[in-house]
């Protein structure tokens, strides 16, 4: 399987996840309260967490699996072994994706060069969200398969 490939596997259906997380809350929450500030606050946070949430669930089932395969059980070391990695993978990214200070230069810039505000916004949650995000996001899942490879033959070698 390309990289490529792998790549869209693990992250192509926390996006669908996490959007359709996002418009069911908008929708929902809008209805509810009438209100779309509210609705939209809501939303953009139950995308979020819905995100990061799958991906711990899913880093908790490989987990568990692997152990469970070598006779071994999860424990709370396994967790926060398993919370530091998904950090390690995401929190990089995380951090460019969602700074104060970042999109604001950004969409800035982008609204004075393409001349239009909605483009500008536009380019900005393309370059933001999707672009530099998973840049970061998948070199850090890259240096991690890298290191369970280097923690696994080492692991070989003294058993």
């Amino acid at each position: 399987m390309t990289k490529y490939k792998e790549w869209l596997r693990r992250y192509l259906p926390a996006e669908a996840f996490a959007y359709v997380l996002t418009f069911l809350t908008i929708g929902f929450t809008d209805t509810i309260t009438g209100d779309s500030l509210k609705a939209a606050i809501y939303g953009t946070w139950a995308g979020i967490i819905g995100y990061y949430l799958l991906f711990l669930i899913r880093q908790i089932y490989d987990s568990k699996t692997n152990l469970n395969t070598h006779g071994h059980k999860y424990s709370k070391a396994n967790l926060r072994h398993d919370l530091v990695r998904i950090l390690i993978e995401f929190g990089p990214g995380s951090v460019v994706r969602f700074t104060l200070i970042y999109t604001p230069l950004i969409m800035g810039t982008m609204m004075k060069v393409v001349g239009d505000e909605y483009y500008g916004q536009l380019i900005t949650t393309v370059l933001a969200d999707y672009i530099l995000f998973y840049i970061i996001t998948v070199f850090m899942y890259e240096k991690l398969k890298k290191y369970d490879k280097m923690v696994e033959k080492h692991h070989h070698e003294h058993h």
